[in-house]
């Protein structure tokens, strides 16, 4: 695929061809996802620690220096990665316990949204960009 050139500056628009604004997208690496990102909290590090084979020592930095990201549709509507939060917390929650044991007996009972937002941090974004090994600019920088 060609480059393609943008002018900042637009007179009229008669025609909004979605498929060239998707083929612009995709030159940019721009993808149609929103970036989910789990950090933990006190409590899930008061869990891992009280476990019957606890991993070795750990501290809230060590286990937040790689947060878990989750790559989710994108959509326009702003509050649609905490929608999609709020209605799938219940399986991050499992993604994240089992992530440190896979035995269900040592996960805690009783879950609530309310618990989820104890023990995880939940941000996101919705600039998502992919590249390639071979990462080319989405621009001409000789040409601003």
């Amino acid at each position: 695929m060609g480059r393609v050139k943008i002018k900042s500056k637009v007179e009229t628009v008669e025609h909004v061809d979605m498929e060239a604004i998707a083929a612009i997208d995709a030159e940019m690496g721009y993808t149609d996802s929103t970036v989910i990102i789990l950090y933990k909290k006190q409590p899930y590090l008061d869990w891992t620690l009280s476990l019957a084979d606890p991993m070795p020592k750990s501290t809230l930095a060590q286990l937040n220096k790689e947060p878990t990201t989750y790559l989710i549709p994108y959509s326009d509507d702003y509050a649609h990665p905490q929608k999609w939060v709020k209605r799938n917390w219940e399986k991050l929650f499992l993604e994240e316990l089992h992530g440190w044991t896979t035995d269900p007996k040592e996960w805690p009972q009783n879950r609530t949204y309310k618990m989820f937002q104890e023990w995880f941090k939940v941000e996101w974004s919705t600039d998502t960009r992919e590249v390639g090994k071979d990462f080319e600019l989405s621009f001409d920088p000789e040409d601003p």
